[in-house]
C-alpha cells in the first residue's frame, strides 16, 4: 500500500518523484532546483522539457507530452540518461 502511495505522488510531484526513481536523490535534487527550481512546465531555450530539462534530441525515446505532464515520467528520463544515476553530465552547468 505505501508503495502505491508513493508512486501515486510521484506521478504529480518533482521531488517525490526524484525520492522514488533516484536510490541516493541528492544530485538529480540540485539539478533539478538549478534547472527549473522544481517546475515541471519549464522549456528551456532549447526546447528541453520537465523539471529536469529533457532535451529534444531524446524525443524520439521519451514522450514529450509525458515529460510535461507526469514528473514520473521526466525522473525514470533523468534515471535512464544520468546512467542509473551515475553520470550526471548531460547537466553539467548545473553541478
Amino acid at each position: 500500500m505505501t508503495a502505491i502511495i508513493l508512486w501515486l505522488l510521484g506521478m504529480f510531484s518533482p521531488i517525490a518523484s526524484l525520492f522514488i526513481i533516484f536510490p541516493h536523490p541528492e544530485e538529480p535534487l540540485k539539478i533539478a532546483a538549478c534547472e527549473s527550481h522544481f517546475d515541471n512546465s519549464q522549456v528551456g531555450d532549447a526546447g528541453e522539457l520537465s523539471f529536469m530539462q529533457i532535451h529534444p534530441i531524446h524525443f524520439d525515446y521519451y514522450n514529450p507530452k509525458l515529460l510535461k505532464l507526469l514528473p514520473i515520467y521526466a525522473a525514470m528520463a533523468a534515471w535512464e540518461l544520468s546512467g542509473r544515476g551515475k553520470n550526471y553530465q548531460p547537466w553539467e552547468g548545473c553541478r
